[in-house]
């Protein structure tokens, strides 16, 4: 909820190396109803459209792309109106049609699409709603916070690779490994 903590982070990104960077916009009304325990925190989260401009030039300034999380249609229209070229759907959305033909009919050509442990024919029918219009990456990954390296359950992204083979898809993991962990980096290598 802090644009100068988001302007931290472009810059030590920017620092590494990066190419690119992806903050979650959030709106409390996207993501639960009032009466949710962490509603006010949601609400202590938000920013105002003008920071996102700030942001997004911020971020260009300093040679990294901006990817957003998006949660409902005011964050889809927020990132429209930023131009914003790469957008991540989370897992919960898979399941939103009406949402997910919206992403379907914007400008916005890519979509990180998280699949979390989704059964395969709710993937292949969210697939099926973006047509061959947009650049699909397919994000798998489980949300648990954290994942044991023994439960990521890697060979379904070759599962996935194999049976949704387009030339509009391409494939992620979204490591949610305990950074203590002896084996922290094995998941993602």
């Amino acid at each position: 909820g802090k644009r100068n903590l988001c302007e931290d982070f472009i810059m030590a990104s920017s620092k590494a190396g990066a190419t690119a960077i992806k903050f979650q916009v959030v709106y409390a009304d996207e993501l639960c109803t009032q009466d949710y325990k962490y509603f006010k925190l949601f609400k202590s989260l938000e920013m105002k459209n003008e920071e996102w401009i700030k942001i997004n030039a911020f971020s260009k300034k300093n040679n990294i792309e901006l990817f957003l999380d998006i949660f409902g249609e005011k964050s889809l229209k927020l990132a429209e109106k930023l131009k914003i070229k790469t957008i991540k759907v989370h897992p919960t959305d898979i399941d939103n049609v009406g949402f997910l033909k919206k992403i379907a009919l914007s400008n916005i050509k890519n979509i990180i699409l998280g699949v979390g442990g989704y059964e395969y024919k709710k993937i292949v029918d969210a697939i099926k709603l973006f047509g061959n219009n947009k650049n699909l990456i397919i994000m798998h990954g489980f949300q648990g916070y954290p994942t044991l390296e023994e439960e990521n359950n890697l060979y379904r992204i070759n599962f996935l690779k194999n049976n949704l083979n387009k030339k509009n898809i391409s494939f992620a993991f979204a490591d949610h490994t305990l950074p203590e962990s002896k084996y922290n980096y094995l998941p993602s290598i």
